[in-house]
């Protein structure tokens, strides 16, 4: 089959532009893209995680600020210990401490290797909420967190899906002001390679030269798609093809 020839007309955005007549079309057909594309929505999803995760964290963490300084350090005394099951022990003791002139008690599960430091009358340090002074827990082994984690990596998130989000809205805009404000012009053809595909579609890479309305002298490839190429004589090298263009970074071949 041979090579098509057609008149290089296109209509876009309102405007018809025309170019040289002898200008080789592919049929990548072009179109304006949806504002709300799929990188713009998992960015945005991604960028609301991190707010989330980040508002919180950074609650979470001044939660635990606030219960840490209400929390003051006492004297106890262990009052037994215990060893409960077999085949997975778990291993606790019960222990007293004095507020004022109030005793209280309380329990801890504490870890194998230190079960046995715990002898009954042996004291040890116990810290208690001053705004509840039953609430208590062993002063060694009280997790205390030192760093927002949570917050820290909602920011981070945050962070990187906002740049990804910009990214891809840019990305975006760019392809719509080349469907909508873009002009067509006459390349040249300077190589074409085919490409395997799974699924037995088929590709080819276009390598182009040509020069943006601005004057910028460009030469790119553009990878394309289209079934209709397994049985169309694909143009010689150094053949006139179509390409539109907004600016020497954001343009198509036809």
């Amino acid at each position: 089959m041979a090579s098509v020839t057609v008149p290089l007309s296109f209509q876009m955005g309102g405007e018809s532009t025309t170019e040289a007549p002898s200008a080789y079309r592919f049929g990548f057909a072009p179109s304006i893209p949806s504002p709300l594309t799929v990188p713009v929505l998992a960015a945005g999803a991604l960028l609301l995680v991190g707010i989330a995760a980040l508002l919180w964290g950074a609650l979470d963490f001044a939660e635990s600020r606030r219960v840490d300084a209400l929390t003051v350090a006492t004297t106890g005394w262990v009052v037994s210990r215990d060893r409960d099951g077999v085949d997975d022990p778990i291993y606790s003791l019960s222990y007293r401490y004095t507020v004022g002139t109030t005793t209280h008690y309380g329990t801890a599960i504490v870890p194998k290797e230190v079960y046995h430091q715990y002898i009954p009358g042996k004291p040890l340090s116990v810290a208690y909420r001053t705004d509840a002074t039953a609430e208590s827990a062993l002063a060694s082994v009280e997790a205390r967190q030192v760093v927002p984690w949570l917050a820290v990596f909602g920011l981070g998130l945050t962070a990187l899906s906002g740049v990804g989000l910009r990214a891809a809205i840019m990305h975006t805009r760019k392809r719509r002001r080349l469907y909508t404000r873009g002009r067509v012009v006459s390349g040249q053809l300077l190589a074409l390679r085919p490409v395997d595909m799974p699924d037995n579609r088929y590709a080819i890479e276009v390598l182009v030269r040509f020069v943006t309305p601005q004057g910028a002298r460009v030469e790119g490839v553009r990878r394309h798609e289209i079934d209709a190429l397994k049985i169309t004589r694909l143009p010689d090298i150094g053949t006139p093809v179509q390409v539109i263009v907004f600016d020497a970074s954001v343009w198509e071949i036809l």
